[in-house]
Formats: C-alpha cells, structure tokens, sequence
C-alpha cells in the first residue's frame, strides 16, 4: 500500500490486516488473506515484491512456496526481508521471538521453494551516484560484510 505512488503499473495490495500501520498511516489493501493461502488461481500474476513479510508469516516456507505457485511461469519475485542482525535487534527491542536468517540463507529458502535463477541483490543496487556504483562491483566479493551493514536482505528470482 505504502509503495502505490512509487510503483507504476496495475497490481494487488495484499496483507494480513486492514487495519493502519500506526495512526494516520493507512495500509492501502486490496485484498486481506493469508500469505499461505492466496486467493488467487495459479499462475496469475507476473511479479510478486515482498516487503517485510516472511519474518512475520507462521511458515516462510509455504508463503514463498504459495507465492510461486500464483506467479506465471518465468514470474518475477522480488524480495525485501529484514536480515538477522535487524530481526536481533527488533526481538530485544521487545517483539516477539522472530525467524532469522541470512542473506543467503533466505535465497536458500527462495531455491528451495522451487524458485529458479536466484539472486542475492545488494542494497547498492538501488542507490545512485559513484558510492552505489563502486558497491554494486564490490559486492559479490562482501556479502558477508554486507549483511552486516545492511538492513535488508534482499532476493531475486524467477518461477
């Protein structure tokens, strides 16, 4: 919902709530269901940008394995989680115990969905100027640095 003024083009809000993030920011949502169990007939939609969700689903794993079977064959799936070192420090800040991974952790899990041509993105790859350049030719070579300095894991990979 969030990202509606960013992101051109025709696509389906869904999230668990209708309810707002916090007072006076609504969630924009199309369609309320369970990551698990879309509503939605197989291989419907083109793309699937995931943000900030499989940290809160009950199974990453069937979520990730709902999402690809509602992508068409050769669908895109951009994912954006939280890395371990954030999901630490949101479970000592007092939320609940979270699920954690690494960057390659969770593209692990994207493969293991069934998920094909999986890639760990650099958060570099979506800034601009020379920093972002000089990042995203380094960054094959730091993803373990990476993971400690970013926020996201971030996921690419085709149905």
């Amino acid at each position: 919902g969030l990202y509606r003024a960013d992101v051109r083009g025709r696509y389906v809000g869904i999230d668990h709530t209708a309810a707002e993030y916090s007072r006076g920011v609504p969630r924009c949502v199309d369609v309320v269901a369970d990551a698990a169990a879309l509503p939605f007939r197989e291989r419907t939609y083109g793309t699937c940008f995931c943000v900030g969700v499989l940290y809160q689903v009950r199974s990453a794993d069937a979520t990730l394995r709902e999402v690809r079977r509602v992508l068409s064959v050769g669908g895109t799936l951009l994912l954006f989680d939280y890395n371990r070192r954030i999901q630490q420090r949101l479970e000592r800040s007092g939320e609940a115990k979270l699920p954690c991974w690494t960057t390659r952790e969770l593209a692990a899990k994207v493969a293991n969905a069934g998920f094909r041509r999986v890639r760990i993105v650099p958060a570099a790859a979506f800034e601009d100027g020379l920093a972002g350049v000089a990042r995203r030719l380094l960054a094959p070579l730091l993803v373990d640095w990476r993971e400690r300095r970013e926020n996201w894991a971030i996921v690419w990979a085709l149905r």
